[in-house]
């Protein structure tokens, strides 16, 4: 397809108008000095996608060293045809609005996920995003997904997220995409598998970036898994008072002071203040958390606190 000894010689002439030996170009190239000889002697041809970087460095243009139309409809043929193995080196020497064209007329065919995730210097965020989309299939595991999220449209990470929601292999997955998708989405997915939260504190890092239904799904479920009373913090104000209330219950022999018991009795029923405040009673207090805790309790557990505590103020 391409006459090497003529393309070796104006490679060998456009390396001395730059006034650079072999040495230097393949330096720059990250190249031993031998490929560049047999480039020049017509042995070889560089690979299409170091056209590219040899263009800039003899500040010319690809048409130059392939010389004539033929060569340059050759270049054309291999991204019309979809040839996936030739994917970077097609994108590499394409025009933003050429591949913004093949994208939109699904003209460009990739062989992986993953080999398009590698070309994602050569895309815009948009035409990443939608080449993304239409190739979602491709997705071999979550991974992937993982990986592209910060690189596409938020737009395109929901879609292809959901898409592929069958993929996720675990909850640490779903909380590395959370703040880029919108509450609505990543709800749907963490919905998807509640199952896999592995630790209360995957719960608490979700917590604002769900919807409260939700995060009130996972916390009724793994409310097993809270390690110390510190994490209730992180989940107190995204979800009901009757969800709260169970937990902090289930878990009242962890709390470690009034001071917590206090700053949690406005978001409590009653019968779990109550709870609470009489497993730890033994506890400390000072007179700012009781007065504060007792305005939220009934009066006879509020008349029970004040007569087990006087003696502590």
């Amino acid at each position: 397809m391409f006459d090497m000894c003529a393309i070796g010689k104006r490679l060998s002439q456009f390396r001395r108008n730059a006034n650079m030996t072999q040495m230097e170009v393949a330096e720059r190239l990250g190249i031993s000095f031998q490929a560049v000889s047999y480039w020049e002697r017509g042995k070889t041809m560089p690979d299409i996608s170091k056209l590219v970087e040899i263009s800039k460095i003899y500040d010319i243009t690809i048409d130059e060293i392939l010389d004539n139309e033929r060569q340059s409809k050759a270049v054309e043929h291999l991204y019309k045809n979809g040839k996936s193995s030739h994917l970077l080196e097609v994108i590499s020497i394409m025009k933003p609005k050429e591949i913004s064209e093949a994208v939109k007329n699904s003209k460009i065919k990739v062989e992986s996920f993953q080999h398009l995730i590698d070309c994602r210097s050569y895309l815009s965020v948009e035409d990443l995003s939608m080449l993304a989309m239409q190739n979602s299939g491709l997705i071999k595991n979550f991974s992937e997904v993982c990986e592209i999220a910060s690189l596409v449209t938020q737009e395109a990470l929901e879609f292809i997220a959901l898409d592929q929601s069958d993929k996720v292999e675990s909850f640490e997955q779903i909380c590395e995409i959370a703040s880029r998708m919108s509450k609505p989405y990543i709800s749907r997915l963490v919905s998807e598998h509640l199952n896999l939260a592995n630790s209360f504190k995957r719960i608490c890092d979700l917590a604002c970036f769900i919807e409260n239904d939700t995060l009130c799904d996972l916390v009724n479920l793994h409310s097993d898994k809270l390690i110390n009373f510190e994490q209730v913090f992180g989940v107190a104000c995204y979800i009901d008072k009757n969800s709260i209330s169970k937990l902090v219950a289930m878990h009242s022999k962890k709390v470690e002071s009034f001071s917590q018991i206090s700053q949690l009795a406005f978001c409590l029923t009653p019968e779990s203040l109550a709870k609470v405040v009489f497993d730890n009673i033994d506890k400390p207090i000072n007179k700012e958390e009781l007065t504060n805790i007792c305005y939220y309790l009934n009066d006879n557990d509020k008349k029970l606190l004040m007569d087990k505590k006087q003696y502590d103020l």
